[in-house]
């Protein structure tokens, strides 16, 4: 599974690790960093929504049917998952 962190974060971090001895340096290491943040800047967005989280309802006293807190779809059985919204069934 992939992890999807911020952009700016990234950046953040990436300009927050470089430590600069001496003059000579500082040149080459502040373009090397430009570098770093430009290919972070460039890389594409994932494509990708939030997790909703729910739980079950139980219908009826001897709980044949269930519906979704996220959404209200009605189900006969428990699953991980709701399918019609597909949020997740652990709250």
């Amino acid at each position: 599974m992939s992890d999807y962190i911020k952009r700016e974060e990234a950046i953040i971090a990436v300009g927050g690790t470089v430590v600069v001895t001496g003059i000579e340096n500082a040149e080459a290491v502040a373009s090397a960093m430009r570098g770093q943040v430009e290919k972070l800047k460039n890389i594409p967005a994932a494509d990708v929504a939030p997790i909703r989280h729910g739980h079950w309802i139980r219908q009826s006293a001897r709980g044949y049917f269930v519906k979704c807190s996220e959404c209200g779809g009605k189900g006969v059985i428990e699953t991980d998952y709701c399918p019609d919204c597909g949020a997740e069934m652990d709250g």
